[in-house]
């Protein structure tokens, strides 16, 4: 020997299925002033593919080895890596049929014991990838870094952003219109903010709702949105639900609400309830329609002028005239009033005035017999005197010349469902639309307080009785997702009681008690549908007396920019 010895592992033979994969360990000694390794006999372990040979070449003696642990990562595992840049070696890296598979391993690279499949690289890409998304992703709602808030004036300008983000609008003027709301207050928005930004919102808008005789404190909901980088978190739903415990504490009896993604809401209890109404026919049809029925063109009864300010008493007193008795529709007081004709969300006017029209601003308010409302096409309200009704016609007709005059084939008008002009719309060969959804959009309520909402309908229930000459005393149970409520009909008046529902009732989910008892529903439609169950004939005749279907309907000029 030169003074160098050099030591050899060499391959041992096994049995089939061992497998050995571990490095030399060195040896330290002198042989002429030169320091040695030596290979100890490679170590079997049990494996079933895998058989390693390691050749170690004498190293510097300032050069140590050095190790990493081992990585485990979706099956794959990686073994010691050992550093000899000087060193040639070699490693059998599988046996495939028998066959041994030797592979070069240069200076500080990695030698596989098991082979990664397709599916333990699948799996390690798709942790990769939630890594990054996690990454990059803001917090869950449930995260310190994102709450909900209710808005102040200062979270104005960021509202208006983030609104014509998410629904390109409203404009500068309309958001501005909408803060001058006599109802609105900061705080009827809330939000929910991460790190000083605005991500989510929802609007509350305080009304008043009559319905029949009777007025219900309203919350109509609307602006829920949330900007699309932040979605699918439950930041929507974490705001309806603050929205709906503001409600109750607010003391408000109903939420209202218009949407296209019904089942959105239905999950939070939510119901649909409405209907939209409105009828669609070409200009000169009606026109033509209008000539037929007696209407002469230019022989007016009544002159019919662009409004001014100090008519609006007129209006009012038309507009309650017109909704007296009905459901669903808003209590318009003179400041909301005010706010609606400034909001500019129209864009015509006209009053029709009976007998001489002196332009005086002592003219008697009682010559205004009617009013017109339009938006390009759309007649958003129009409302007569019950003691003339040619005036409806009469500003139909003006409707349509205005139509024509600005290059409009069609008119639109929306009306409720039993108001005669829908009729002269339907004989001109135009369309009735009266359901409740058009082009996707639902009306929706939710009753905040069931228990509450019929112990104040109970004075409206006893005029329904009184009105019907129904034979009393007599009771009527409702069995509403497992809550009782027995309604017991006298001739002075109605009472509600809770826990006992009696012989005869009615069993429905919640969802079907809201439309029943706002008139939704058609009671015979509704038992044939399986919607409601009736336990006897009596429950039945009772039902139809107290809970009719009612023409429930929005003016949609109380909605157009909200």
């Amino acid at each position: 020997m030169s003074g160098a010895l050099t030591a050899r592992a060499r391959t041992a033979s096994r049995p089939a299925g061992a497998a050995s994969s571990r490095p030399a360990t060195a040896n330290q000694g002198q042989a002429s002033g030169t320091r040695n390794q030596v290979a100890a006999p490679p170590k079997q372990v049990a494996g079933p593919r895998l058989q390693t040979q390691i050749v170690a070449a004498k190293q510097p003696s300032r050069q140590r080895e050095k190790s990493e642990l081992a990585l485990a990562s979706d099956g794959v595992t990686l073994s010691k890596s050992i550093a000899a840049p000087s060193a040639a070696r070699t490693i059998p890296v599988g046996v495939v049929q028998g066959q041994v598979a030797q592979k070069p391993i240069g200076a500080g690279q990695v030698s596989l014991e098991q082979k990664p499949t397709a599916a333990s690289m699948a799996r390690l890409a798709r942790r990769v990838r939630r890594a990054e998304k996690r990454k990059a992703a803001p917090l869950s709602l449930y995260d310190v870094g994102a709450r909900v808030a209710a808005g102040s004036a200062g979270d104005h300008p960021a509202v208006q952003q983030l609104l014509t983000s998410i629904f390109q609008g409203p404009s500068r003027d309309e958001f501005s219109g909408l803060l001058d709301d006599p109802f609105y207050e900061p705080r009827h928005r809330l939000l929910v903010q991460r790190n000083d930004q605005t991500v989510s919102h929802l609007l509350l808008s305080k009304r008043v709702m009559q319905f029949g005789s009777l007025s219900f404190p309203t919350d109509c909901l609307s602006w829920l949105g949330t900007l699309p980088e932040f979605r699918a978190q439950g930041f929507a739903g974490r705001l309806l639900r603050a929205a709906e415990e503001s409600m109750q504490r607010d003391g408000a009896v109903l939420g209202v609400l218009k949407t296209t993604i019904p089942h959105f809401f239905r999950r939070f209890g939510w119901a649909l309830c409405g209907r939209h109404s409105q009828a669609q026919a070409g200009s000169r049809d009606l026109l033509a329609q209008l000539s037929a029925g007696g209407l002469v063109p230019g022989q007016a009864s009544v002159g019919i002028r662009p409004w001014r300010q100090v008519e609006l008493p007129a209006l009012m007193r038309l507009y309650n005239a017109r909704m007296a008795g009905r459901a669903g529709h808003v209590e318009r007081t003179e400041a909301y009033w005010r706010w609606l004709v400034s909001r500019k969300c129209f864009e015509r006017l006209y009053v029709a005035v009976d007998g001489v029209d002196n332009f005086e601003l002592e003219d008697d308010p009682a010559k205004i017999v009617g009013y017109l409302i339009m938006r390009e096409d759309r007649v958003l309200e129009l409302v007569a005197a019950d003691s003339h009704p040619h005036v409806a016609r009469e500003l139909l007709a003006r409707a349509c010349s205005e139509a024509i005059e600005r290059d409009y084939h069609m008119v639109t008008l929306h009306a409720p469902a039993d108001d005669p002009l829908l009729k002269i719309f339907e004989v001109a060969g135009g369309s009735l639309q009266c359901g409740e959804s058009h082009q996707g959009e639902v009306y929706m309520t939710r009753l905040m307080n069931p228990t509450g909402f019929l112990k104040l309908l109970c004075p409206e229930l006893h005029l329904r009785a009184e009105a019907a000459r129904m034979t009393r005393p007599c009771e009527l149970g409702l069995l509403v997702d497992g809550e009782k409520y027995r309604l017991i009909v006298s001739r002075r008046s109605v009472k509600l009681s809770r826990n006992k529902i009696g012989r005869s009732y009615l069993a429905c989910t919640m969802a079907n008690f809201t439309r029943l008892v706002l008139g939704h529903f058609d009671l015979d439609d509704a038992l044939g549908a399986g919607r409601l169950r009736s336990s006897t004939q009596l429950a039945t005749e009772t039902a139809r007396v107290l809970f009719p279907q009612l023409p429930l309907w929005r003016p949609p000029l109380d909605e157009v920019g909200s």
